[in-house]
């Protein structure tokens, strides 16, 4: 008979980047080996052993637990010493000894693994419990590894044991900065628990506190709403001076101390503390963790002495508990840092946040304050790196402000240098693109230093072009590189010999989460079919994960080509360019919208020459933005013109602009969102009457264009709707002017090379189109309605026809996009809105034309706001006429298509010219 008993204990607090502390639950199922015992010795002595444990008497119950193992042993009851085996490692945790659990959980799964006389169920639980271990030590791959283990063992997906590992491979995951994963985990264990369980149950309530943390930062109000159903519950099942309890107050403190209310923030530790003396005897890491957090809060209240010594106590129960290597260590001489350079004592803290990389390192000590670190065996990837910016920061700090030596600047850059390398490391264990994007908004801050001090120094420095191209790689870093990334990995698989079976696999997998996803959209699901999709979904992402993982792991190749972290050189790129062409590349340094000051960085490449400017900022800047979109949008010819001036003195420094005819815009952030050839120049003129314009997502992708080769056929396929009457949930104007925008393609085809397909109407489907051989195709131009979802990205869409003949909605979405296979040397979203999306620091614009470029597009025209049907059209014939007659190449072509409207007697205004932009050349 199997024989489930329930412990609850305290799983330490752990902390991870950004100053995130967790706190999980571990409720152990305690499995015998499938035999019903007498009253033995063995039996006896476990049974006293886990009423030990439920007293929370932990060293007796360990030496019970290895009296009892002992008596299995001579038994040879492998099923029983395996239970005493989790029973010791759990007492174990619970005593903050987690190197002594590690070794008697790492004893017993390499003893136990393979033996027929142990239940799965029973190994599951041993690699679980180990993968906790491995957690508190600070050991994520690791712990990782093992949980995965353990659910490959699990057979019965609906107990309470699979929803907690459910959710420790949620901490896991989350611990490593995959927040999106650590989320789906976590609600996956709320879900199975609030199946199995009544309301109000504690293991609901511990749901909640994981959910809490993973939306801290975020979605506070999301984090406040968790935090609290679970105090809740924890008071009106334990009382109020409960573990449990003190755990809740200690994430409410938490919250409130990361939202700035201080005072509140206090009251909850205090109340921790309080909790806290009464349980535990002796030093544990929960009272190093309450000493760090009462620290934090001395520091932000500026109480810097009292902040030092709480950390310093800290620091002395870890050391007790850890040594001198864990990842808690390093993040408490990392605060120890922050204290030391708020008082403008650098010297102290470089050496607090050396201390802290090295804490951070198993097998490392450093020879001298400014010594690098090799990047290897390191706890935390995050805190490394944070700890790494930090240093570098205060190295700069102590240059500029005390020492003015040149080795504390130059250390400076060598620190950033190794904090790209980091970056590039951290990127390979970030598996979803969401948690990927968040990820270059926190390496944009490490360029944005970077650029500075690159730049700074090459003023000063006889080797200019050394720090100019370091300046032009931090710049280039910044740029979109989990699109870059993607399309490394697109590139990766068609040339590491990945047999195409294999391949179609993954299109098969890719297909079905889309649908999934697509179907969870549907605001008319019942909760049941919600719940039944999402596990569905689930499941499919995992296996998904665990495919890409097994091509990286059989196929060297595909991982090296992958993950190959290296940019074109500038003297590369250049070799590339005309005599009168430049790439002009942006980057804003405001740190958020309501700065006063910041600071605008243009980088230019010209075929012999690369350029650095600074522009001051003043907070007017982002209104500036919006104000000339607004401006085009409403034709306020006043208003464009006095705004267009005014950033076009900031965009084009006066000699950049007299150099060159043609320019390359590599946009930042919200710049994105504007049409630079919409811009009046000094003497009034529109940028686009005396310069040609086109954009792309950084200068490495534009140079990657110009290298592929264009898709040589002479295939167009042009798709309108027009009428959109056949949809349920939306509204949609009819767009006549879409036909006669095709029709007229295929007119001006039967005097040029050109064979045009044109499908209109009821042709024009989703279904049709995903089932058409598109990668036949050199030109693809959709003229239909187009929508952007800013906060859902993946869910912005192109309305195609709805066929009731079609499984398919009629909404090609982004999602969609990213499975197609393109091989066409331009697409052209005749549409309104494409070229816009979600902005991400670091990444641009997240919408349709990413999509797109990674499914394989060379070239995008896209709109940046909603187009008028008649000039669109004039524009889009004007422009085939020269691509087809062979004239001139896009951009010229496009740029003739707007003078043409721009010197039109109806379409002057830049509402009409202006919208559409040319990815690509």
């Amino acid at each position: 008979m199997i024989n489930w008993i329930i412990f609850s204990i305290d799983h330490t607090l752990r902390l991870f980047y950004n100053m995130r502390f967790h706190i999980v639950f571990i409720f152990l199922y305690i499995v015998a080996s499938g035999t019903t015992f007498g009253q033995d010795n063995g039996a006896d002595l476990k049974k006293a052993a886990d009423a030990a444990l439920q007293k929370m008497s932990y060293q007796e119950a360990i030496g019970l637990y290895e009296d009892a193992f002992a008596a299995y042993e001579d038994q040879q009851n492998n099923g029983g010493a395996v239970e005493c085996t989790i029973g010791i490692g759990q007492c174990q945790i619970a005593l903050g000894r987690f190197t002594e659990a590690t070794e008697t959980l790492e004893s017993g799964t390499n003893r136990y693994k393979d033996d027929q006389q142990v239940s799965p169920q029973g190994r599951a639980m041993l690699y679980k419990l180990l993968g906790e271990a491995y957690l508190n030590n600070g050991l994520n791959q690791q712990a990782l590894a093992v949980l995965n283990q353990s659910e490959q063992l699990i057979t019965n997906k609906d107990d309470l044991f699979y929803a907690e590992l459910m959710e420790e491979i949620g901490v896991a995951y989350w611990n490593s900065g995959n927040d999106q994963l650590a989320t789906q985990y976590h609600q996956l264990a709320l879900q199975k628990r609030n199946d199995l369980l009544e309301e109000g149950h504690e293991l609901i309530a511990d749901s909640y506190i994981n959910l809490g943390l993973v939306t801290m930062g975020d979605d506070y109000l999301n984090t406040f709403t968790y935090f609290n159903k679970a105090l809740t519950i924890y008071e009106k099942q334990f009382g109020e001076n409960h573990l449990k309890v003190a755990n809740a107050y200690f994430n409410l403190g938490l919250a409130d101390l990361e939202n700035g209310t201080y005072t509140q923030a206090t009251r909850y530790f205090e109340k921790v503390e309080a909790i806290y003396a009464v349980i535990y005897q002796q030093n544990h890491p929960n009272m190093a963790i309450i000493e760090a957090i009462l620290g934090r809060v001395d520091y932000e209240l500026e109480k810097y002495d009292e902040a030092i010594a709480k950390f310093n106590e800290a620091l002395r129960i870890y050391k007790e508990i850890h040594g001198d290597k864990h990842p808690e260590i390093a993040d408490t001489y990392g605060r120890l840092g922050e204290v030391y350079r708020d008082k403008e004592d650098y010297k102290n803290a470089i050496k607090m946040y050396q201390q802290a990389i090295f804490a951070n390192l198993r097998d490392q000590n450093p020879s001298s304050d400014k010594s690098l670190p090799r990047l290897e065996k390191y706890f935390n990837a995050d805190y490394l790196l944070r700890f790494l910016q930090a240093k570098a920061i205060a190295l700069e700090e102590l240059h500029y402000n005390k020492s003015l030596k040149p080795k504390d600047i130059n250390a400076a850059i060598s620190t950033y240098i190794l904090c790209d390398s980091l970056i590039s490391k951290i990127k390979q264990i970030r598996l979803n693109e969401e948690d990927k994007i968040k990820m270059s908004a926190i390496s944009n801050e490490i360029y944005e230093d970077g650029i500075r001090i690159s730049i700074d120094i090459a003023e000063k420095s006889m080797s200019k072009k050394q720090y100019h191209e370091l300046a032009y790689q931090f710049f280039e870093r910044s740029k979109a590189s989990t699109l870059h990334e993607a399309i490394n990995d697109t590139q990766a698989k068609n040339f590491a010999g990945i047999p195409a079976a294999v391949l179609q696999q993954e299109t098969t997998l890719i297909n079905d989460i889309v649908v999934l996803e697509n179907k969870l959209n549907d605001q008319n699901l019942e909760a049941e079919q919600e719940n039944q999709l999402s596990e569905e979904l689930f499941e499919k992402n995992r296996q998904y994960r665990s495919f890409i993982q097994s091509l990286e792991q059989d196929y060297p190749d595909y991982y090296e080509l992958k993950y190959k972290s290296s940019l074109a050189s500038s003297r590369q790129i250049q070799a590339m360019l005309a005599e009168n062409e430049a790439i002009i590349s942006y980057f804003v340094s405001f740190e958020g919208e309501s700065d006063e000051i910041g600071r605008l960085y243009i980088m230019s490449l010209g075929a012999q020459k690369m350029d650095f400017y600074r522009v001051n900022l003043d907070k007017k800047f982002f209104n500036q933005i919006r104000g000339f979109r607004n401006a085009i949008k409403f034709k306020s010819d006043k208003a464009i013109r006095k705004i267009g001036k005014n950033l076009f003195q900031l965009f084009f420094p006066r000699e950049l602009y007299e150099r060159y005819d043609f320019f390359t815009i590599i946009p930042d952030g919200a710049l994105g969102t504007i049409p630079f050839e919409a811009l009046l120049d000094e003497s009034g003129q529109y940028v686009i009457e005396t310069k040609n314009i086109n954009y792309d997502f950084s200068a490495n992708l534009y140079y990657e264009n110009l290298k592929k080769a264009g898709n040589e056929g002479k295939r167009i396929l042009a798709m309108a709707p027009e009428k959109f009457d056949s949809y349920e949930s939306v509204r949609l104007n009819t767009l006549p002017g879409t036909i006669r925008e095709v029709r007229q393609l295929e007119r001006i085809s039967k005097s040029s090379p050109y064979k045009v397909d044109v499908q209109t109407n009821e042709l024009a489907s989703e279904g049709r189109f995903k089932t058409t051989a598109l990668q036949d195709y050199s030109i693809i131009h959709l003229a239909t309605h187009g929508e952007v979802n800013e906060s859902e990205p993946n869910l912005s869409r192109i309305f195609l026809y709805n066929s009731d003949r079609d499984e398919d909605d009629g909404f090609l979405y982004s999602s969609e996009i990213y499975n197609l296979k393109l091989n066409a040397d331009l697409v052209t979203l005749s549409a309104c809105e494409t070229g816009l999306g979600k902005v991400a620091k670091g990444e641009g614009i997240i919408g349709l034309s990413r999509s797109l470029k990674y499914a394989g597009s060379k070239n995008l025209i896209v709109s940046l706001w909603q187009v008028a049907d008649q000039s669109t059209s004039d524009l889009m014939i004007s422009f085939y006429e020269k691509v087809q007659t062979g004239d001139s190449a896009y951009r010229s072509a496009l740029r003739d298509a707007k003078l043409s409207l721009l010197y039109s007697d109806n379409y002057s205004s830049p509402y009409y010219w202006a919208p559409f932009i040319l990815i690509g050349k």
